[in-house]
């Protein structure tokens, strides 16, 4: 079974985007501000250093991959 943050970075990898396109993606449709994410806090959520990110932020990482928040985990 994948872990998260493996989840986190074949979704990532599906879209050929990088870190930092990500970041500025968050930037543009998270809900509110707890939503966007920077380039570091991808980078951790994807080495397994960050295991328990916040829901506004899986939920914008989601509609940036275009996945539903249940298939990570």
């Amino acid at each position: 079974m994948a872990t998260l943050a493996e989840k986190l970075k074949n979704a990532r990898a599906r879209k050929k985007m990088s870190m930092s396109d990500v970041a500025r993606a968050s930037m543009k449709i998270a809900e509110e501000r707890r939503g966007v994410i920077t380039q570091g806090h991808i980078s951790r959520l994807e080495s397994g250093k960050e295991t328990n990110p916040s829901f506004l932020k899986i939920k914008t990482l989601c509609g940036i991959y275009g996945i539903k928040p249940g298939s990570l985990f």
